[in-house]
């Protein structure tokens, strides 16, 4: 989440913004503006708000932008492996993509935050010693 941090961070100063008139434009609390500019994660609507605030795709950052189809496919398999409960997110958003009611890359940003959320949970689950 640094380069969100980051991008946040330049645009408060940039327009001389409170955390609170941040937070309002953004329709956020002050509090949420606190722990992104703190470096943590926020979930998916916050970070499509923040993102439509700074004028960036989730996915950029998220760092999946330019992820071909196959990539993107790999991604999720890996991640349905990981958590078969969010099997029925993706076939919802894929039935969506299908029937025209969202762009593809709406799909591509739920791919990258899931794999996102989930590289921060292994990361804050302890391992276990061998």
């Amino acid at each position: 989440m640094d380069m969100l941090k980051e991008l946040m961070d330049r645009k408060m100063k940039e327009e001389k913004l409170s955390l609170r008139k941040a937070g309002a434009q953004i329709g956020v609390a002050h509090t949420t503006i606190a722990r992104i500019l703190a470096g943590e994660a926020v979930d998916m609507p916050t970070m499509i708000s923040v993102c439509n605030w700074l004028g960036v795709s989730p996915s950029n950052i998220l760092g999946s932008e330019g992820l071909g189809n196959q990539a993107v496919a790999s991604k999720l398999a890996s991640i349905l492996e990981k958590q078969p409960k969010l099997a029925e997110v993706f076939k919802e958003a894929m039935q969506r993509l299908d029937a025209g009611l969202i762009p593809e890359q709406v799909v591509s940003d739920l791919v990258a935050y899931a794999a996102y959320r989930m590289g921060l949970e292994e990361k804050e689950t302890p391992k276990a010693d061998s």
